[in-house]
């Protein structure tokens, strides 16, 4: 056999070996579509107007490395979520706790194998297709089974991975979360206050005269309903809008709002609201103060980087 002959052999062998091995040479990478996309919710069981709280994951479970960019975090604007009752799924235009904007693009990297990355947030509010529509309306709005899915984009958006559906169920409030809810949903109809996502909006800093009138009706509202299961939201953000005010005495009244919040059995804004009480303490000069508050949340969420030095 001709050294050109033994060349070409090799090279044979090289592509049939590459080929068993699930690897070809024209199928190196896998595409964006590959990617696997799910979600899960943290409980089933909401009374409306509650946000849900749940967990989006990424992973690559084929044999051959993906090529991704890795933006799942839903404040990068890749993740898009959609909710439905009874009805065609309804896109989520604005929600929760993360901005609508698209950050800084991420680099497409190689995904081995096996790779795997989650992050946590939650689906609250919805706008209108314009941010400036009013009213939203919160997408658990009533009670009923509601069906909730998410979508991951590719860096120019020419390629989505649509995830697995999760359903939840929505009880009709009674008592003092009846009475409660009615409120709620009658600041939202009527826009009696220019903000619509009335439980978790929070004010830094400054309070405008628009902020001030939304204050006043969490007041209001945690006067009439504090027993209520929404009360440990308007706490939350209540808390946040007095914490971070110069007067000492809004100052008080924000801690002791926060640290109520924290007491609620698997609040999943607890290590939020621990965020806020070390880090606005700490910055008022009142370190034993913001160090309490950090061993707190160490007994209560030991995994919290926050329970960390």
């Amino acid at each position: 056999m001709t050294r050109r002959g033994v060349f070409q052999l090799i090279l044979m062998v090289i592509i049939i070996v590459d080929l068993i091995s699930g690897n070809g040479l024209s199928q190196k990478t896998g595409d964006f579509n590959d990617l696997s996309i799910s979600i899960n919710v943290t409980r089933r069981d909401f009374l409306p107007c509650e946000p849900v709280t749940f967990s989006i994951t990424m992973a690559n479970k084929t044999s051959r490395p993906i090529q991704a960019h890795t933006m799942i975090n839903p404040a990068y604007g890749f993740v898009e979520f959609y909710f439905a009752k009874d009805t065609e799924f309804e896109k989520a235009n604005a929600s929760g706790r993360w901005p609508s904007m698209t950050a800084m693009l991420g680099k497409d990297v190689l995904l081995e194998p096996g790779f795997r990355r989650s992050a946590k947030s939650d689906l609250f509010y919805s706008h209108g297709k314009n941010l400036g529509e009013e009213p939203g309306k919160y997408v658990l709005s009533a009670p009923g089974t509601y069906r909730i899915k998410s979508i991951f984009k590719s860096q120019r958006g020419e390629k989505k991975v649509e995830s697995n559906i999760v359903t939840v169920n929505v009880k009709e409030p009674t008592g003092v979360n009846l009475a409660a809810y009615e409120f709620i949903e009658r600041v939202r109809v009527d826009k009696e206050l220019y903000y619509g996502d009335f439980l978790l909006t929070y004010f830094i800093k400054n309070i405008t005269t628009k902020g001030q009138k939304e204050v006043d009706k969490k007041e209001e509202f945690l006067s009439l309903f504090s027993k209520s299961q929404y009360a440990r939201y308007m706490e939350y953000s209540l808390g946040i809008s007095y914490i971070t005010q110069q007067d000492d005495i809004l100052f008080r009244r924000g801690v002791k709002l926060l640290k109520k919040a924290t007491g609620y059995r698997n609040f999943f804004l607890a290590e939020d609201v621990s965020e806020w009480l070390i880090r606005e303490t700490r910055d008022r000069g009142e370190v034993d103060k913001a160090k309490e508050y950090q061993a707190e949340i160490a007994e209560k969420l030991p995994d919290s980087p926050l329970a960390r030095d």
